[in-house]
C-alpha cells in the first residue's frame, strides 16, 4: 500500500490588485467594483467611440516579439509621443472627474500633474498650453489645488473672441465661438473669480452673454413668494434675458412645484408668464434693446471686486 501525504495549501495573500498582471484582470476588477455609471464612463469613449475602437483595432494589429537570451542589467522603457522623447509611455491628461473612482483622485492627478509638461509646449502642466479648451479646464483645477494659474487665465482673456466666446481652431482662423470650447473656459474662469474676483475675469465671463436659462423646480410656497423676485432681480443684475422654467405639479411624493413658468427682459420687465400648468409660454426678444440698456447703464462695468471679497483673517 503506498501511502500519501496531503500537502499544505499555498494561499497568496497579495490583494486582487497586487495579482493582478494585466490591463485586462485590472478591468474586470474595476468592473466588479465600481457603480455601473462610475466604469462605463471610464472605459467608454466620446460620442459613438469611433475613436475607441479604432485605437483598439490599431494596438490589436501590434504584436510584442518576445527576445530570449538578451542582457537586461540596463533596461529603458523610454519611447516617443508626439515627437517628444518620455522616461515611460505614460500620458496624463489632469483634467475630468477622477475622483468619482476613488475619493483622492483629483488630488492624485495634480501631485502628477505637477511633475509633468504638456505635449504641445513642454511647459509644466499648470502653466497651460495652446488650446483654450484644455486651458479652460486646467484653470478650475489649478484653482481647486491652489495653483498659480493667472497667466493662463491672461491667455484665455486675450484669445477671447469678438462674439464673447472662445474656439480651439481660433489660431487657424476662426473667428467665431465653439460652444464646447467656450463652456469649458467660462466654467474655469468662473472658479477663478470665485477665488480671486476680479472685474476683468468678470466683464469677460459675461461679455456676449444674452441669455441665461433657469431650470427649476421651486416649492409651491417659494413659488409664491420668492420666483417672480428672483428671476426679475437674476435679469436686472445680469441685464440679460432670463428664460426660467419651474417645474409644475407633484412630481416626487409629498413635494410640488408651483410652476408660473417666466421669460424675463434686462430691465426686469415680465415678457411672458405660464399660469400654474403645463403649457408653452414665447416672446420676442429685443437684442438692440438690450445693447441700449447696458450702454445706458454700465453696471457690469463698474462692479467692485473689493465689496465681493471675504475679509482675511
Amino acid at each position: 500500500m503506498i501511502g500519501s501525504t496531503r500537502l499544505p495549501l499555498a494561499f497568496d495573500r497579495r490583494s486582487p490588485l497586487e495579482r493582478a498582471w494585466s490591463i485586462g484582470q485590472l478591468r474586470r476588477l474595476a468592473r466588479r467594483r465600481l457603480p455601473r455609471m462610475v466604469f462605463d464612463f471610464i472605459d467608454g469613449g466620446a460620442e459613438d467611440e469611433t475613436t475607441l475602437r479604432r485605437n483598439e483595432e490599431a494596438f490589436a494589429r501590434a504584436t510584442l516579439a518576445p527576445r530570449v537570451l538578451v542582457d537586461v542589467a540596463r533596461r529603458d522603457t523610454g519611447t516617443v509621443v508626439l515627437g517628444r522623447s518620455l522616461p515611460v509611455p505614460l500620458v496624463l491628461g489632469p483634467a475630468g472627474l477622477a475622483g468619482l473612482a476613488h475619493p483622492g483622485g483629483e488630488a492624485a492627478v495634480a501631485r502628477a500633474a505637477e511633475g509633468s509638461r504638456w505635449d504641445y509646449n513642454g511647459e509644466p502642466i499648470f502653466h497651460g498650453e495652446g488650446e483654450p479648451c484644455i486651458n479652460g479646464r486646467t484653470v478650475g483645477l489649478g484653482v481647486y489645488f491652489g495653483h498659480d494659474v493667472g497667466g493662463i487665465v491672461e491667455r484665455l482673456l486675450a484669445g477671447q473672441l469678438a462674439d464673447g466666446g472662445w474656439n480651439c481652431e481660433a489660431e487657424f482662423g476662426s473667428v467665431r465661438s465653439s460652444f464646447d470650447s467656450t463652456i469649458n473656459v467660462l466654467e474655469g474662469l468662473l472658479a477663478y473669480e470665485r477665488a480671486f474676483p476680479s472685474p476683468t475675469v468678470t466683464a469677460a465671463r459675461r461679455r456676449g452673454a444674452r441669455i441665461v436659462t433657469i431650470p427649476a423646480a421651486f416649492t409651491v410656497p417659494t413659488t409664491r413668494d420668492h420666483w417672480e423676485v428672483l428671476v426679475r432681480a437674476r435679469a436686472i443684475e445680469d441685464q440679460c434675458f432670463v428664460i426660467a422654467a419651474n417645474q409644475v405639479g407633484t412630481h416626487v411624493e409629498g413635494l410640488a412645484s408651483g410652476g408660473r413658468s417666466m421669460i424675463v427682459d434686462p430691465w426686469g420687465l415680465v415678457l411672458a408668464q405660464a399660469a400654474d400648468a403645463q403649457t408653452v409660454i414665447t416672446a420676442d426678444l429685443d437684442l438692440d434693446a438690450q445693447a441700449a440698456i447696458r450702454t445706458r447703464l454700465p453696471s457690469l462695468a463698474n462692479r467692485r471686486a473689493a465689496a465681493y471679497r471675504w475679509p482675511e483673517g
